[in-house]
């Protein structure tokens, strides 16, 4: 079987409280620099006070502003719409951008958001059931390309829906799902589709072989080929030498929005010293962050391909930071596609 190629994506995410203009200006340059493709987050707001670019509007934005690279939501939640108007938007987007769309779906996980804008927020089992249907509809009707299509599920029901125009994309743009728990991995597992894991979630090296693991006892028992899954990690990327480094972690955490996200960060970034010349200085993470010189990025990024992950799409701390994304580019991105071609 032929090996897929890695590729690297950007994370842009709307919390920081840029306008819609600072987030295309990143995408933009993201672009220029090489990554493959850039991501946006489906929030309603996080912090109250900062502004908060709705999701399909920022990317429609960011698809009339570039040329080449991909995007998508990450991940779009699952309660905020229909899965028909989802496969609908999508469908739209993928033509206007000439087939770069991607979809990246979730279950929903911040209750504060849907209480404050009156949306129902049911049980993990019943909210893992309406992603299960949801990814059903959007592929049937992605997949009909203008048939009719019909659908009745226990959450959602469709009556002949015609989903035009088509998506650009033949049969349908790359669609994954962002979670880790058994019944997520049962979604990616029936339906053939990718799965994206974030290091955020306090996951490290063994905790990513644990997850795929699970996902490939899974595709046995349904028969799907876990070879064919799209497998993407979020990586959280401090990159430098030790001062560097230290810079930019206590920039993070006067940029974030939530204590607790501040403080999960935080608490799993450990630093062990190697012994070198000052200004060598590496710094290597023991958990679930890529830390340290490029070359230690590069090795640490190295361990999760052998695991399987094919795409890495880095957190930074500042997107706008265009020296620190150029450094990535040239030291990491760039070296790694040429070294797995």
């Amino acid at each position: 079987m032929k090996k897929k190629n890695i590729q690297f994506g950007l994370v842009i995410p709307q919390e920081l409280g840029y306008s819609v203009d600072y987030i295309v200006k990143a995408a933009c340059e993201a672009e220029r620099l090489g990554f493959d493709s850039v991501w946006i987050y489906d929030h309603f707001f996080m912090d109250p006070k900062k502004q908060y670019p709705e999701c399909f509007v920022t990317l429609t934005a960011i698809a009339c502003n570039t040329k080449k690279i991909t995007f998508g939501p990450l991940v779009l939640n699952n309660l905020f719409r229909h899965p028909s108007l989802v496969a609908k938007i999508g469908a739209t987007l993928d033509q206007i951008s000439k087939g770069r769309f991607r979809l990246g779906i979730g279950a929903g996980w911040y209750y504060d958001e849907c209480k404050a804008f009156g949306i129902n927020f049911p049980s993990f089992k019943e909210r893992i059931e309406m992603l299960a249907e949801s990814v059903e509809v959007i592929m049937k009707l992605w997949n009909s390309r203008g048939k009719r299509v019909s659908y009745s599920g226990k959450y959602y029901k469709i009556n002949e829906a015609v989903c035009l125009p088509p998506t650009y994309q033949v049969p349908n743009p790359p669609c994954f799902v962002g979670g880790k728990s058994i019944p997520l991995l049962q979604i990616v597992a029936k339906n053939s589709i990718g799965i994206n894991i974030d290091q955020d979630w306090g996951i490290g090296l063994g905790e990513a072989q644990k997850i795929l693991s699970s996902l490939q006892y899974l595709c046995h028992q349904q028969g799907t080929n876990f070879d064919k899954i799209d497998k993407s990690l979020c990586i959280r990327i401090f990159v430098g030498c030790e001062k560097e480094v230290e810079e930019q972690k206590k920039k993070l955490a006067k940029s974030q929005v939530i204590d607790y996200y501040t403080k999960t960060i935080l608490e799993s970034i450990r630093f062990i010293r190697s012994f070198s010349l000052p200004e060598e200085l590496k710094v290597t993470s023991s958990t679930s962050q890529v830390v340290g010189s490029p070359e230690d990025c590069r090795k640490q990024i190295e361990d999760y391909i052998n695991l399987g992950f094919t795409e890495f799409y880095f957190k930074v701390y500042d997107y706008t930071d265009f020296e620190l994304l150029e450094l990535i580019s040239k030291e990491i991105v760039k070296p790694m596609k040429r070294d797995k071609t």
